[in-house]
């Protein structure tokens, strides 16, 4: 787990603190979103003058709160608010943040060794979806043992509040080190190729991520990739049925037809093989297989269009691995191969 994984950065702490309020008062019910930009706007615009002014006492001179809801946001936020210590583990800085959770730097002082804690986020009108996806994340890890899975050493749960213990990964994600550098073929397949019998390890202890992508794909500082963030994952053989809300999910440029169908069906790992192929794509190329500006379009294309081939796009791709892009990616599930590890 490292500051690549669902982190946001901020330039600032108190900036950031006045965000984390704000979202909290959004998600209480206090305000809507855009009387908070305004006052995030006003609190910025006051700080440039020199003038430190906390965006509760923004949020009263508006009238857009009383002085009880002040009080009931404050104590929710330090509710919500990480202890300096869990047991044996030191809380040392932030790594990142994301709409989902946030993940800091610890001292295991018990084994010597630094780890990442990551802590549910602050809770909103989801609150028992987003629970539940976090906790689902820590079973599905505990029963993972792999060279290029993130390992789970731990979880529990502060003031009501889950958190998980993860092994610190050091190097960016995926997709940070797309945007930096650019691979040749031969290393992409070779790290490319530890990801999917990552994956297959997972499928063959019954798991599908769902939500494979380059920002999910985490590097360690000598370049070995750690496949993490299994909030999606969908257990297989379950005799459970997904709803629609539940199979489209995932992130659009890396999500299989049948994942944007939502059509009720049992969880396949054939999703994770369309992902693989989509990640293999965007390495050789530069892109994932299909862009547009929405969601919708992004569908559209999908289903109507076939994904031009690599060569057309970066000439010179080998003819090898633009065949397994092209295979992994095609839009019937049988046409794909038959398994990550394939």
């Amino acid at each position: 787990m490292g500051p690549g994984d669902e982190a946001t950065r901020h330039d600032g702490e108190g900036d950031e603190d006045a965000r984390r309020l704000g979202a909290l008062a959004v998600g209480m019910g206090f305000l809507r979103e855009d009387q908070l930009e305004g006052c995030l706007a006003e609190q910025a615009v006051r700080s440039r003058a020199g003038e430190l002014v906390p965006l509760g006492q923004v949020l009263l001179r508006r009238h857009l709160i009383d002085g009880r809801q002040l009080a009931e946001l404050l104590l929710r936020q330090r509710e919500l608010s990480p202890p300096p210590r869990l047991g044996s583990y030191e809380l040392l800085r932030k790594l990142g943040e994301g709409g989902m959770a946030e993940v800091h730097l610890a001292a295991d002082e018990s084994l010597h060794r630094l780890v990442a804690i990551k802590f549910l986020g602050a809770e909103g009108k989801e609150s028992e979806a987003r629970r539940a996806r976090f906790l689902r994340e820590a079973r599905v890890l505990a029963k993972l043992r792999h060279p290029h899975v993130v390992s789970v050493f731990d979880s529990g749960e502060s003031n009501g509040r889950p958190y998980i213990v993860l092994e610190l990964v050091e190097g960016p994600a995926l997709d940070q080190a797309f945007e930096s550098r650019t691979f040749e073929p031969g290393d992409l397949a070779t790290l490319l190729a530890k990801v999917a019998r990552a994956v297959d390890h997972a499928h063959r202890a019954g798991f599908v991520h769902r939500d494979l992508k380059p920002g999910n794909i985490l590097l360690t500082s000598e370049g070995e990739p750690k496949v993490s963030d299994f909030g999606l994952a969908a257990l297989l053989d379950s005799g459970v049925r997904l709803t629609r809300s539940d199979l489209a999910i995932g992130t659009p440029l890396y999500m299989a037809p049948e994942q944007w169908r939502g059509a009720s069906e049992e969880p396949s790992p054939l999703v994770d093989v369309y992902a693989l192929g989509a990640i293999l794509y965007e390495g050789l190329t530069g892109d994932p297989p299909f862009t547009a500006p929405t969601a919708s379009a992004l569908y559209r294309r999908l289903l109507s269009e076939e994904v031009r081939r690599p060569s057309e796009v970066r000439p010179g791709v080998p003819t090898a691995l633009e065949a397994i892009a092209l295979q992994a990616l095609a839009k019937d599930p049988a046409s794909r191969y038959g398994s990550a590890l394939a």
